[in-house]
C-alpha cells in the first residue's frame, strides 16, 4: 500500500520533535526494544552482526549518530512505512516512556496537529495507571471518544442500568445482569475483532486453551439465543458465521442486541413524538467504527 504520510509531514515531525528526545526517560536500546527485535535486524557498521550492536555503540558509548538518525534508518521503516511511523510516535506517548501528563499532551496536540494534512490521527485507545496509551489511526476511521461500556445480547428481560459514576460516564446494570453480556476489555486501535471476542469470551467460561472452533461455537450459541425468534435479524447471524469460515478470526465482529442508548425515564416522561430511542442494534466493530441497523 502506498504512504499517504508525504515528505513534508515527515520533516515537519522531525523538525517540531527536535527538542523532545524521542526515546524520553529511556535510553534509544530501551525504547525501541519495546518496537523492534534488534538481535535480528542488521547492524550498518561492518564491525558488528546485530543492529543492538551498532546503536549501543554509536548512541550510547561514542554518541556520534545524529539525533534524528532513526527517521533515515531503513531498518525500521519510518520513512517508507506509515504503520511503522505511527506506531513510533504513539511509543512516544506511553506511559513507560514519559511519565509527564503535559508534556504528553503537548506532544499529542503536535503529532495530531502535523498528521491530520495526511488523514490520520493519535488516539487514547487505553490507560495505565491513569495515564493514556494511544495509537495511530486514519482520521474518520471510528466514531469520537473511547469505548467504555459494551452490554449486548440480552437473552432474557433486558438489563436496567445505572450511572455509577457521572463524572466519568461510568455505567453499573443492577438488575438483569445474568441475562446479558458485559465486554470489559479495552477497544484495540483496530476495533473489536472475532479473535477479541472469542478471547473473552473463553476466559468468562473457562474455555481458555480449547479449541479456536468450539469457543466460537459456544458463543455463536449464545449469541444466537439473544434473536428470540427473530429470523431476520437470526439470518444475519448465520451469513457472518458464513464468513468467518471463509476469512479466519480477523473479520470484525458482529455483536447483536447492543444497548446504545440510556434514558432513565419511560415513554409516559416523553412528550408526544418524542419517544425513547431503541435501546438495541447491530454493531460490527471495525477500527472503532460502529454500524447499527434495526
Amino acid at each position: 500500500m502506498a504512504s499517504r504520510i508525504t515528505d513534508v509531514t515527515r520533516r515537519r515531525l522531525i523538525e517540531g520533535l527536535a527538542a523532545a528526545a524521542w526515546y524520553g526517560a529511556l535510553n534509544e536500546i530501551e525504547f525501541l526494544d519495546r518496537l523492534y527485535n534488534l538481535d535480528t535486524l542488521p547492524s550498518t557498521d561492518s564491525r558488528y552482526t546485530t543492529a543492538r550492536q551498532d546503536i549501543i555503540q554509536h548512541c550510547i558509548a561514542n554518541y556520534d549518530w545524529p539525533d534524528d538518525w532513526i527517521v533515515d534508518d531503513e531498518r525500521f521503516g519510518l520513512a517508507s512505512s506509515d504503520n511503522a511511523l505511527l506506531q513510533f510516535l504513539a511509543e512516544m506517548l506511553h506511559p513507560a516512556v514519559r511519565t509527564s501528563l503535559a508534556e504528553v499532551e503537548q506532544l499529542h496536540t503536535f503529532l495530531n496537529q502535523t498528521l491530520i494534512h495526511d488523514g490520520y490521527e493519535i488516539v487514547q485507545v487505553d490507560a495505565i495507571s491513569g495515564a493514556p496509551v494511544f495509537a495511530g489511526r486514519r482520521i474518520g476511521a471510528g466514531v469520537p471518544g473511547s469505548m467504555k461500556n459494551l452490554i449486548f445480547a440480552a437473552d432474557g428481560p433486558k438489563p436496567e442500568i445505572v450511572f455509577s459514576d457521572a463524572l466519568n460516564n461510568d455505567v453499573r446494570v443492577v438488575k438483569n445482569e445474568e441475562f446479558c453480556l458485559v465486554y470489559d476489555r479495552p477497544l484495540a486501535a483496530h476495533g473489536l475483532t472475532w479473535a477479541d471476542l472469542t478471547s473473552w469470551w473463553a476466559d468468562r467460561e473457562g474455555l481458555t486453551g480449547a479449541p479456536a472452533r468450539e469457543v466460537s461455537r459456544s458463543l455463536y450459541r449464545r449469541l444466537d439465543r439473544s434473536l428470540g425468534d427473530n429470523d431476520a435479524e437470526r439470518r444475519i447471524l448465520r451469513a457472518y458465521a458464513d464468513r468467518y469460515v471463509r476469512l479466519g478470526d480477523g473479520i470484525p465482529a458482529l455483536i447483536p442486541q447492543v444497548y446504545l442508548h440510556y434514558d432513565p425515564y419511560t415513554r409516559a416522561h416523553h412528550v408526544p413524538g418524542a419517544a425513547p430511542c431503541r435501546a438495541s442494534a447491530w454493531t460490527s466493530c471495525c477500527s472503532c467504527r460502529s454500524e447499527s441497523a434495526s
